[in-house]
Parts: structure tokens; sequence; C-alpha cells
């Protein structure tokens, strides 16, 4: 899945839930958080 707009805060671990209303229409969990505007060196 790939967000429309960026999240912060986002960490591998964490569980993403998706709703529509109060339905439950998925679930994940996290594995890896990156960010656009990191560069490694």
């Amino acid at each position: 899945m790939e967000l429309i707009d960026s999240l912060k805060g986002v960490a591998p671990g964490q569980t993403a839930v998706m709703y529509q209303g109060t339905r439950v229409l998925g679930q994940a969990t996290i594995d890896t958080a990156r960010s656009r505007h990191y560069q490694p060196a």
C-alpha cells in the first residue's frame, strides 16, 4: 500500500488500520518507514 499523503511519526512494528466509517476494511503491520527527504550519505 502506498499513501497519497505522507505521515509523520510512523515506525516499523506499528499497525496500520484502514476504516470506512466504523467498519474495519484492512490491517497491516508496518515493516519499513522512510522519508522522502532523507538522503543517505
